[in-house]
């Protein structure tokens, strides 16, 4: 009987290799966990103030409405700004990230020796790492990142 591999024992070798380029911004990784922290509890919010606006509607509370209302949008615009502060922090993430392998890819394509230069001109194969390393940076910045930001917004909407 063969031994089934899980696919995450086959992705963690190469996430491995890789993450050497984003551990120097683990703090602003921690900064993007905090901002999708905030955002989730601020959906939240903005979930139970609706619910609340409706409830003093159907008690006829209309005097309490305003405030709600006015409390709402602040909510709103405290939510718009952790999420475009945390979007900011993963692209900083990502091109410091991808800076950094993009040098050591650099730096090697340099280094050939005269018969692999020979074979393929350095440009276009630049151009063609270029793109892999965009593709790694999807799957060690950004992957991550989202992963946790869908878990912890369904742990808090389950516990709802």
């Amino acid at each position: 009987m063969s031994e089934q591999k899980s696919p995450f024992s086959e992705i963690w070798p190469t996430y491995k290799r890789f993450i050497r380029f984003v551990r120097p911004d683990m703090r602003l990784v921690g900064l993007s966990y905090l901002a999708i922290l905030i955002v989730v509890a601020t959906n939240t919010m903005m979930i139970w103030l609706i619910g609340k606006q409706f409830n003093l509607l159907q008690a006829e509370q209309y005097d309490q409405i305003v405030t709600g209302i006015i409390l709402f949008a602040v909510v709103v615009l405290i939510n718009l700004s952790i999420q475009f502060s945390g979007e900011l922090l993963t692209s900083a993430i990502g091109l410091k990230s991808i800076g950094r392998l993009r040098n050591v890819v650099l730096d090697n394509i340099l280094q050939l020796s005269f018969p692999v230069v020979g074979q393929v001109q350095k440009g276009d194969l630049l151009a063609r790492l270029s793109n892999d390393v965009d593709r790694v940076k999807t799957s060690i910045v950004d992957a991550p990142i989202y992963v946790v930001s869908h878990i912890l917004t369904f742990l808090v909407y389950i516990a709802m």
